[in-house]
């Protein structure tokens, strides 16, 4: 979603970063959510910004200058709110939930955010780390020139 100078709504991607500016998550108006979207805009801008003493929204500085952005984490005692087997179950209600939502006709699933991740982390976990040959060779080169025993051999066999 964005609009040009004028703030009329375009597609054009080269309109809105030259003259224009991107909408909020949802867009414009009420309908796709837009002003939720400019709220939790606004919220990560305080958050991020303002409170840390960094620079936010207009204020990140240009291309040739640091930008000078600033971190907010935060660290929920989910029990403060409700027993944590409750929100676990409600949880996998939502993942459900959105699993089972029609996806695209040329998707083969619908992922949840940081899914990707966490499944190449559990084969990674089970297979361990793929390295580039390219990569093991120079380990190999530098261990020979050092003298120290290559005990990658096997990582050889399976890259």
């Amino acid at each position: 979603w964005g609009i040009d100078s004028k703030g009329e709504l375009t597609d054009n991607p080269n309109i809105v970063l030259k003259e224009g500016a991107v909408l909020p998550l949802g867009g414009l108006g009420e309908i796709l959510g837009g002003h939720k979207g400019s709220g939790l805009a606004l919220t990560i801008d305080i958050l991020c910004g303002i409170l840390t003493g960094a620079n936010w929204g207009p204020y990140v500085g240009p291309k040739d200058k640091p930008a000078n952005v600033g971190h907010f984490m935060v660290a929920i005692n989910i029990e403060e709110f409700l027993p944590l087997q409750e929100f676990l179950e409600r949880m996998e209600k939502l993942r459900t939930y959105i699993k089972s939502l029609p996806k695209h006709p040329k998707a083969k699933r619908i992922w949840i955010p940081g899914e990707k991740s966490w499944l190449t982390m559990q084969t990674r976990l089970k297979k361990g780390i793929p390295i580039h040959k390219a990569i093991l060779n120079d380990i190999e080169k530098i261990a020979r020139e050092l003298n120290l025993k290559f005990e990658l051999e096997d990582l050889r066999k399976r890259t």
